[in-house]
């Protein structure tokens, strides 16, 4: 029998495996971009960066020894933002949580 709290518990459930599947796959993310932006030179690219106004990026290497050394890479804003997206969920995680187990 279906209640009024199904359709809360499905998403909940989903936004639960969305951040888990974002947390294991936050290095490979990381090292994607970061390989691809160094790969294709983008950042040196005159039709994407004023050259005049700024200095001649040096890729480093693609893969890093922990994956908080992302941060000072291209793929910076993208850990950033996975890292405050989870952040945000395991801090709610303690207000949303009751609501679900009364059912209120």
């Amino acid at each position: 029998m279906k209640t009024a709290n199904d359709s809360y518990l499905i998403s909940y459930h989903a936004l639960r495996r969305l951040i888990g599947i974002l947390g294991i796959l936050l290095p490979f993310l990381c090292w994607g971009v970061n390989a691809f932006v160094n790969y294709l030179n983008l950042l040196n690219n005159p039709g994407l960066v004023d050259i005049s106004q700024s200095q001649v990026y040096e890729a480093g290497a693609d893969l890093k020894s922990s994956v908080s050394h992302f941060y000072y890479t291209t793929a910076g804003p993208m850990f950033t933002g996975i890292l405050i997206t989870v952040s945000i969920f395991l801090f709610c995680y303690n207000i949303i949580l009751p609501i679900f187990r009364t059912g209120n």
